[in-house]
């Protein structure tokens, strides 16, 4: 199966996926600054969903900007809401869990939840949201590598045409 499925994936979308991590922290670096700072007006139920909203925000931007290749522009602000407001609901929950019934730290229970949207977040966008269509070149391609596959086949380099040239 790694050879069949998850190396093939790694090597077409690796280059996109880093990159929105790198997204994904500045979102939730965001997310949870903003948290902070609400804290200081209003509950902390509150102060989690202003910060979401802040959050997804910027997530938005980057991931139109860096990220993914946009193919609606205008139907994606709502996509990404509606779909960030998915994960959002699973972050809540973890966070509401943890810091309301298990006692665990204000901060400690927000970044805990945040990591519970990480995943389905990058999914919906790249495969949904977004196109699928790769923004960036195969990793096999910048490493210049050949990856073999289950029977041994080599993927030449050159096969690789980048979807922004038309």
């Amino acid at each position: 199966m790694l050879r069949r499925v998850i190396l093939p994936l790694a090597n077409r979308y690796g280059i996109g996926f880093a990159i929105y991590c790198g997204i994904a922290i500045v979102s939730a670096l965001s997310e949870w600054a903003s948290f902070l700072l609400a804290l200081s007006e209003m509950g902390p139920n509150a102060a989690a969903i202003l910060a979401f909203f802040v959050a997804t925000l910027i997530n938005l931007v980057l991931s139109r900007w860096a990220a993914f290749l946009s193919v609606r522009p205008h139907a994606q602000v709502m996509l990404v809401i509606a779909m960030s407001a998915i994960a959002f609901a699973w972050n809540f929950l973890c966070f509401f869990l943890l810091y309301r019934y298990a006692g665990v730290n204000l901060l400690a229970a927000k970044v805990s939840g945040t990591f519970v949207g990480f995943g389905f977040n990058y999914f919906v966008r790249r495969f949904f949201i977004f196109s699928p269509i790769p923004l960036y070149k195969p990793v096999s391609v910048v490493l210049r590598v050949r990856l073999r596959s289950e029977l041994g086949e080599t993927t030449p380099v050159r096969e690789w045409v980048n979807p922004l040239d038309g």
